[in-house]
């Protein structure tokens, strides 16, 4: 399985996929990516909602509570940063494989959405696979 998410970042960055992600973020959350905002984002508008990490790190609390136990509310890069370092130890811990991470890079710079969405799909698969 892994490889299979892995080949989807050779792809250009797909707008059915992150309607389908964030179809799937809003159903676990409650609230949507971006409010009043229709799919599809693009890469920028889910990038601005993403980066901060405070939307994955509830996301994550919410399929698996105190995940990440301290959520930093703030526009600092260095916070932003940690709330992503955050997110991603507990989607390792959560199961996701390391190949299926995005680095903090990948989302904060905004150099791969494609990765973030591969790595929202991983969560999705395990989080399905352990209901």
């Amino acid at each position: 399985m892994a490889g299979a998410l892995s080949d989807r970042n050779m792809e250009e960055y797909d707008l059915e996929f992150e309607k389908e992600i964030c179809e799937w973020m809003k159903s676990i959350t409650g609230i949507p990516v971006v409010k009043g905002v229709k799919y599809p984002l693009k890469a920028d508008r889910l990038h601005e909602a993403l980066k901060n990490g405070e939307y994955l790190c509830k996301l994550l609390n919410t399929l698996n509570p105190n995940s990440v136990t301290r959520v930093l509310e703030t526009r600092t890069k260095f916070k932003m940063e940690e709330n992503l370092s955050s997110f991603l130890e507990g989607c390792r811990k959560y199961g996701v494989a390391d190949q299926d991470l995005f680095t903090i890079e990948d989302l904060f710079e905004k150099q791969k959405m494609m990765r973030v969405l591969i790595t929202v799909k991983a969560l999705r698969n395990i989080a399905q696979a352990n209901q």
